[in-house]
């Protein structure tokens, strides 16, 4: 298998730390690109579908050992239309990234998959998920109630702008929510070219087959450039070369304070590049 799920990432990063900032903001911003292209999906008429992933979670998202992500399980993807109830039983994806209106029976659109995604974000930032309890109940009053401990509280080492488009995209009222997952792929793009950092996949893929260095599938040229680097640079508690990169985003700042200018006007650009599953979406 050339890929990795991330939660497996998450599992195997969590008890030294969390997955580096720019590791995590370029997968999600190929991943809200993918469900882009999924929401935009017509039928032969040209007419928009209307599509649903509601399934947008770690387990079915795939980094590969060359950088390029993938959003997985098209199983339970739904035209708009489709309603949940609030004990959760109608809604098929994991508990922990139901949307809150998805809770209260409410029709479900595009924006259901931006509040998950930006649970996956949370939990790759912070390494827990947002929402705790001892019964199912609780979990689902938590995330009804938007009752997340602040990202920042858990993650100081965030930056505060990164904080703000989890927030956004995890908003409980679905019309403060990013519009589009494009909208939340550009901002992240635009922190990233803010912070000259550009997360190249070659990068990200890098990172991951540092992270299963028992994995007998990664590519020789990765393997090869990965022990160059450890040679040249030592080896950090997660695999990666400590020396590979100090981007803008691995440094933590004091509350308050932010290295990040905003430009006044959103930079032209393309969505991230990513690769999408070999599947023909249609109806029923």
């Amino acid at each position: 298998m050339l890929r990795k799920r991330v939660a497996d990432v998450t599992d195997r990063v969590r008890e030294a730390s969390c997955p580096p900032v720019w590791f995590s903001l370029r997968v999600v911003a190929a991943v809200a690109a993918a469900l882009q292209h999924v929401h935009d999906v017509q039928d032969e008429a040209g007419a928009g579908l209307g599509l649903v992933h509601c399934d947008v979670t770690p387990e079915n998202v795939l980094v590969s050992f060359a950088g390029t992500s993938a959003l997985l399980d098209f199983g339970i993807a739904t035209a708009t239309g489709r309603t949940s109830s609030a004990d959760g039983d109608a809604f098929n994806g994991k508990l922990h990234y139901i949307a809150p209106e998805g809770l209260r029976g409410l029709v479900l659109d595009r924006r259901a998959d931006i509040y998950g995604l930006g649970v996956v974000l949370y939990e790759l930032l912070a390494g827990e998920c947002p929402f705790h309890g001892s019964t199912r109940r609780e979990v689902l009053t938590r995330i009804a109630e938007g009752d997340a401990p602040p990202l920042r509280s858990l993650a100081a080492h965030v930056p505060s702008e990164v904080a703000r488009i989890v927030e956004r995209a995890m908003k409980i009222d679905r019309a403060a929510r990013y519009p589009q997952a494009a909208d939340l792929a550009f901002d992240i793009a635009e922190l990233l070219a803010i912070a000259h950092d550009d997360c190249s996949e070659r990068e990200v893929g890098l990172y991951v087959a540092s992270l299963f260095p028992e994995a007998s599938d990664v590519p020789a040229d990765v393997q090869r450039e990965l022990r160059e680097l450890r040679e040249r640079h030592g080896a950090s508690p997660t695999g990666m070369p400590s020396s590979r990169r100090i981007p803008l985003f691995n440094v933590g700042h004091a509350e308050g304070s932010s290295p990040i200018e905003r430009p006044r006007e959103r930079p032209s650009g393309t969505l991230p590049r990513v690769t999408l599953p070999r599947r023909t979406v249609g109806r029923g």
